[in-house]
């Protein structure tokens, strides 16, 4: 499963979020878009909060198309990965965009990132 999210231009506090197949994949798979930050955080972890509770597999998170990313986001990500590890599941990071690559570093989440 494919989940594409992106903060709402008419409505910040809402996401669009699209649902497609992927073969082969055995986890919740979701495409963050755009800019993420503390107008965003809020409706990010009720949207990831969802996918969590709907989904018993792992979470792989594809930053491709993430534009900006704070510290608040930061924070969603390792109380993700925290709350997925007291479950039994995984968080992984995949495809980072440049911003999204320099935030790992800078936080040393690399632990984080999907294995090749």
């Amino acid at each position: 499963m494919l989940t594409t999210v992106s903060p709402s231009i008419a409505r910040l506090d809402e996401f669009d979020a699209q649902v497609m197949p992927m073969r082969g994949v055995d986890a919740a798979v979701l495409r963050l878009v755009g800019d993420y930050d503390i107008a965003t955080v809020t409706s990010l972890t009720a949207c990831l909060a969802k996918v969590v509770a709907a989904d018993e597999r792992d979470v792989v998170l594809d930053l491709s198309d993430v534009t900006f990313v704070d510290a608040s986001t930061v924070t969603v990500l390792v109380l993700l990965e925290q709350h997925l590890h007291l479950d039994g599941r995984l968080l992984h990071l995949q495809s980072l965009s440049p911003c999204a690559a320099r935030l790992v570093s800078l936080c040393h989440l690399e632990r984080l990132l999907e294995p090749n």
